[in-house]
């Protein structure tokens, strides 16, 4: 699930389509590389297992529309679409595809994978909640990982291509 959005001029809010994310303070001391991007546009990426369904009024989210869902026993796979511009395999430099074309068995924009007794619909609207100190960012020219702080970092690709 990679999307182009842009940051807000305090850093603090990531526009994504018409939608506004409220990341808060605190997205600034875990990627610290965020504060050259304020005001410009970044490639966000949002991990599917880090997308469930909203339980507060009071949490960042995002709203997306349901283009199907899948039942797999144990969650839900649910892929949606957003307004933002989606940043796909063949959009991205060097991006090596294996042969398979980069929206082969896509139905939506993005996928979430959620509770698998979760209330949802095809056709129908809901929110996601969304994670601050789980979003990924990305340099749109370069395609480099922002740089998060040391403690915050993880096993992640540094780079969006791979």
């Amino acid at each position: 699930n990679l999307f182009e959005a842009t940051l807000s001029e305090n850093g603090e809010t990531l526009q994504l389509g018409t939608q506004s994310v409220e990341m808060g303070t605190a997205i600034g001391s875990i990627r610290p590389g965020l504060a050259a991007f304020r005001g410009k546009k970044v490639i966000v990426g949002l991990r599917s297992e880090d997308l469930p369904m909203l339980t507060d009024d009071a949490s960042p989210s995002i709203g997306v529309y349901v283009e199907a869902v899948e039942a797999l026993g144990s969650e839900l796979l649910v892929h949606f679409s957003i307004d933002a511009k989606r940043i796909s395999g063949d959009q991205m430099v060097g991006a090596e595809s294996d042969g398979i074309p980069a929206a082969f068995g896509v139905v939506g924009e993005g996928v979430a994978r959620v509770e698998p007794r979760a209330s949802i619909r095809v056709g129908k609207t809901t929110r996601l909640r969304v994670f601050p100190e789980r979003l990924h960012f990305f340099d749109p020219d370069s395609q480099d990982a922002i740089e998060e702080s040391s403690e915050h970092r993880d096993w992640t690709t540094r780079d969006v291509r791979h």
